[in-house]
């Protein structure tokens, strides 16, 4: 946990853009029940961001594809 934090700590003052634009950050992959939901909300409020949760299960009725 400590070091995704210190990574998105250092990710958020070297790239995040001025202009209250919204980068994607961390992607969180893995098997269900492994805590990914849990570590991304910790983080998010250990850093006071807001948590954007785009899972498979929360996007229905859309192909999702890997490229």
């Amino acid at each position: 946990m400590n070091k995704l934090l210190d990574w998105l700590r250092d990710w958020r003052l070297q790239y995040w853009p001025d202009d209250g634009r919204i980068l994607k950050a961390a992607l969180f992959s893995g098997r269900p029940g492994i805590g990914k939901t849990t570590c991304a909300a910790i983080a998010c409020k250990r850093l006071r961001i807001e948590m954007l949760d785009a899972g498979v299960k929360r996007v229905p009725q859309q192909k999702v594809s890997i490229l």
